[in-house]
């Protein structure tokens, strides 16, 4: 589930805001063919002259109005297990970090846990400078490593081709897990990741 597109389209739909383009998803994808960086970083500054509180307020709206929203048993367990041996856990993202605090709280990641693109907050404002790293491929391995002051992690999982350089950074243990349906935007990058652990002799599991 992308939280980003979730969210932009919440928000398109109860005009949360004014000044953004009709089908702001669609204008995304647009910018990502071009340049995906700034369309990444697009999705969050959108945000900006909101206050940083009423931002997170949409979020945990939308994801309360949404429902359900897909949680796996095993990436619980997996995300238990760490806690329990005292493992620092961070969910690492290239959609909105404000985006996805309200979803990490169903596994107990808190929000300083949660890595991804925003902007910077001034005075409780969101403005439309960038804050830290672009979380999006090698951005990702920059944004942890600025978090933990270069410790590089054990272990780390993912399913994208976007999550790559993230895995590849792992000392010890590297997962692609998988979920996506034929059909589905995500099944073609899971299924290239599955060759890539396969062809590398690293851990894979399907969420069912």
């Amino acid at each position: 589930m992308d939280m980003s597109e979730h969210f932009v389209q919440y928000q398109e739909r109860e005009k949360l805001l004014t000044e953004i383009p009709h089908s702001p998803w669609q204008h995304h994808l647009k910018m990502h063919k071009e340049d995906p960086k700034a369309a990444y970083l697009w999705l969050a500054q959108i945000n900006a002259g909101h206050p940083i509180s009423e931002v997170r307020g949409w979020a945990d709206r939308f994801l309360k109005d949404y429902g359900a929203i897909p949680t796996f048993t095993s990436q619980r367990q997996i995300i238990d297990h760490l806690r329990k041996k005292e493992v620092e856990i961070y969910i690492i993202t290239a959609s909105v970090k404000w985006a996805v605090e309200p979803g990490a709280r169903l596994y107990g990641v808190d929000e300083d846990h949660v890595i991804g693109v925003a902007t910077q907050v001034k005075e409780g404002l969101v403005t439309t400078e960038q804050d830290g790293e672009i979380t999006w491929r090698e951005g990702k391995v920059k944004g942890l490593l600025n978090k933990t002051n270069g410790v590089y992690p054990f272990f780390a999982a993912g399913n994208s081709s976007g999550d790559l350089p993230l895995i590849e950074s792992a000392t010890d243990i590297h997962l692609v897990v998988s979920a996506a349906q034929p059909g589905e935007h995500t099944y073609e990058t899971e299924q290239e990741m599955l060759k890539i652990a396969e062809e590398r002799e690293w851990y894979r599991h399907r969420f069912n």
